[in-house]
């Protein structure tokens, strides 16, 4: 049954990795550049005296707070996705309703 999946690096067309390439390196490049800033504000921070515990209560409460309203989204998503795939319909997957029907 494993054999029969289609693997990622197969279902990528090669016309899209040059793409897809980018969009890693421009995630990578802001990911470093918010680290350095990070770490800079961090020192700051500490030169004017805040405590390295509130400086970790604040840093967390701001990565937790985006992702808190994105949560029922993606759970809404992923539950309507496994209702499409329990019912048939599979919605573009190659297992959906209309890839099983015969011509």
């Amino acid at each position: 049954m494993l054999a029969d999946r289609n693997t990622l690096a197969k279902r990528i067309p090669p016309r899209m990795l040059p793409v897809l390439g980018d969009i890693l390196g421009g995630l990578l490049y802001i990911s470093a550049f918010s680290l350095v800033y990070l770490k800079k504000a961090y020192d700051h921070c500490l030169e004017l005296g805040i405590t390295r515990k509130e400086l970790s209560n604040v840093i967390k409460s701001s990565l937790i707070f985006p992702l808190c309203p994105a949560f029922p989204s993606w759970w809404a998503c992923s539950c309507s996705l496994r209702c499409w795939a329990a019912c048939g319909l599979g919605g573009g997957c190659r297992s959906s309703a209309r890839s099983r029907m015969k011509p």
